[in-house]
């Protein structure tokens, strides 16, 4: 943060790349490459601890109590439910997906940070997974390719979840409880298509809790 002219301001590293959701769009062939090189960059993130960032479990609830009046009575059992996972000082990103991530001649660059946290790092991994898996499309998308965009997305997802499992040796099923609290959170964002998907997801949840 720096004070100029008695103004406030952010000052940026300039990294010259691409993102690597524009590689993807370019190479589709690679998109197995590309989602391991998601998982490494993810898990470097995960491996680093701070006390200096919010705290994920204080964002998440936040949230959630945002989307109680869709959410109703369900929003107290979702933060009770929330508060038996697991807490941490990992560095979370909060919001990483191949949007938020340059490639450069050496490297990937993971960008945006204004979400980060600390807390347990598969928190972070649930909410990259339902991005990828989301229902919504781009406008102007037309619906013939909808199918195919949704079959890469799922591909894309379970590369990516199976390379992270096998970097860190983590289990997949620790990454499968945070879903329902970050589904919760999720819905304030009112992303475009996804509302109804995300209330059946959280349903879901807690009708086989």
């Amino acid at each position: 943060m720096l004070e100029e002219g008695g103004r406030h301001g952010l000052l940026y590293e300039r990294i010259p790349g691409v993102s690597m959701l524009a590689m993807i769009q370019s190479s589709p062939y690679r998109i197995l490459r590309y989602a391991r090189e998601m998982a490494w960059l993810h898990w470097s993130i995960h491996r680093c601890s701070t006390t200096k960032l919010p705290r994920q479990k204080d964002r998440l609830e936040q949230a959630i109590n945002d989307s109680k009046e869709l959410l109703g009575e369900k929003t107290k059992l979702i933060c009770e439910f929330m508060d038996t996972l697991p807490t941490g000082n990992w560095v979370c990103h909060g919001d990483f997906h191949p949007d938020n991530i340059l490639m450069t001649n050496h490297q990937s660059i993971a960008i945006d940070w204004t979400n980060a946290s600390i807390g347990d790092p598969m928190c972070d991994v649930a909410r990259t997974s339902l991005m990828l898996l989301s229902p919504f499309n781009p406008p102007g998308t037309p619906r013939t390719m909808e199918p195919l965009l949704c079959l890469f997305k799922r591909i894309l997802n379970r590369a990516y979840l199976n390379e992270y499992c096998r970097s860190s040796n983590i289990k997949a099923d620790s990454m499968n409880s945070w879903i329902l609290p970050v589904a919760a959170a999720r819905l304030q964002e009112g992303i475009p298509g996804e509302q109804e998907w995300l209330l059946h997801l959280i349903n879901h949840r807690l009708q086989n809790m």
